[in-house]
């Protein structure tokens, strides 16, 4: 905490510091200064600051605006759009909007990188649950370990999956 505070002392100067101080403050869970901070960040054209203020929308359970920063992100000329789909899939998600959800993942996976694919293929997982689809959902489950084989939470999601659809049986 004491090294975050210390990077609030500067004064902002640029887009990349006030993008800085808004995920200083997102991570403190201060939402209402890390909005001001990543505001200011956009209004200079930091993309960067688009997807964090979409993060923050989204902390605040705000997913229409965090849904509007997610499709600015993605429409950026420098931006990840995989993070931005990823974005959109966890409103779409937060929104009870499943079907939506899967498209915005499917778009992400077009391009994403290691990285940003177990994001989406977790995701990818959650929905499927989400839909009461638990065939499909362990099958997924099952790709996923196989690509992401350190993730011990993927493991205990695999393993409650099997217990679902052993039972339907």
């Amino acid at each position: 905490t004491r090294y975050l505070e210390a990077a609030l002392k500067t004064e902002p100067k640029n887009a990349e510091d006030y993008c800085n101080r808004g995920k200083v403050y997102y991570y403190m869970e201060d939402y209402s200064n890390a909005q001001k901070e990543l505001t200011e960040a956009v209004n200079q054209k930091s993309t960067e600051g688009m997807l964090l203020l979409g993060m923050v929308y989204r902390a605040q359970g705000d997913t229409s605006n965090a849904r509007s920063m997610y499709q600015q992100y993605v429409s950026a000329d420098d931006s990840d759009p995989a993070k931005g789909y990823n974005g959109l899939a966890l409103c779409d998600m937060d929104d009870g909007s499943y079907d939506s959800a899967l498209e915005n993942i499917s778009k992400g996976l077009e391009d994403a990188s290691t990285e940003e694919m177990q994001d989406l293929r977790f995701n990818e997982i959650v929905v499927y649950e989400k839909k009461l689809d638990f065939a499909t959902a362990l099958t997924k489950a099952q790709e996923y370990v196989d690509m992401f084989p350190e993730d011990s939470a993927a493991k205990k999601e695999l393993a409650f999956l099997k217990t679902r659809t052993s039972s339907e049986g």
